[in-house]
């Protein structure tokens, strides 16, 4: 089935929530398709929105939407339709305020990637940090951001693929000197696996994050119990040594 409704829509994002709803961002507003019926409802200006054109849209832990406008962020209730406001006033740069992309980090702040740069937003303050020349942070507009699982934010922008590295909050670059397709990142980084894919017009690059930033990705070691002449041996967790130590792939101890 084919849904139109009214003028032609563009598509710019999709998610589906855990109550079977498809929710569509696009160049009118906010779509509903309910997935048992198919009923479309729609959700613009007129329903409190605060710009009929959405770029992005991402669930949150209570399954209500962020919504990514050019006219800042809109927090929608999808269960009573109530939209909250968090808008950015800064007269210098308003164009922090058109959204391109979201993320959540692990402590629950929402990195928004915008014409203007990039911003992280204390949600339960309604605070803003930006990331500016000041910081390290090179370039315009950011297309979109990708949060890797050292909490790294990656950023893609007019020139360059950026990384807020979590560790030391210091910003790295690269660009086609580095082995990228292309200078201009077209939309998307995603991840599968270990890797993450850059989408360029007409390419894709990727590579492994934690590879390029000399992370390890291996696990230390955890006891989980010991058998002695394949018997349980009981042993209390809380005495076990905490201080690393080396053993060969090869060693019995």
């Amino acid at each position: 089935p084919t849904f139109v409704q009214g003028a032609q829509k563009v598509i710019y994002d999709l998610v589906a929530d855990a109550s079977h709803h498809l929710w569509v961002a696009s160049s009118s507003g906010i779509l509903r398709i309910d997935g048992q019926t198919q009923e479309v409802r729609q959700f613009s200006e007129n329903e409190g929105l605060s710009d009929f054109v959405v770029n992005r849209l991402l669930l949150d832990a209570h399954q209500n939407l962020w919504v990514a406008t050019r006219k800042g962020l809109n927090y929608f209730d999808t269960k009573t339709h109530k939209i909250s406001y968090f808008i950015q006033k800064n007269p210098e740069n308003n164009d922090l305020n058109v959204a391109l992309g979201m993320a959540f980090d692990q402590k629950g702040q929402l990195w928004i990637a915008a014409r203007g740069g990039l911003s992280v937003l204390d949600i339960p303050r309604r605070k803003f940090k930006t990331y500016t020349e000041k910081e390290g942070f090179s370039g315009n507009q950011c297309n979109y951001l990708y949060i890797d699982k050292a909490q790294n934010v990656w950023v893609s922008t007019q020139g360059y693929l950026l990384v807020l590295e979590a560790k030391n909050q210091n910003f790295r670059q690269y660009t086609v000197k580095d082995g990228l397709f292309g200078s201009f990142t077209y939309d998307r980084i995603s991840a599968v696996n270990d890797l993450l894919f850059v989408n360029f017009i007409g390419a894709l690059s990727y590579f492994n994050p934690y590879k390029l930033l000399g992370y390890s990705t291996a696990s230390p070691p955890v006891f989980t119990g010991f058998k002695l002449l394949d018997r349980e041996v009981p042993f209390d967790r809380s005495k076990i040594a905490t201080n690393p130590f080396p053993i060969k792939y090869d060693q019995n101890i």
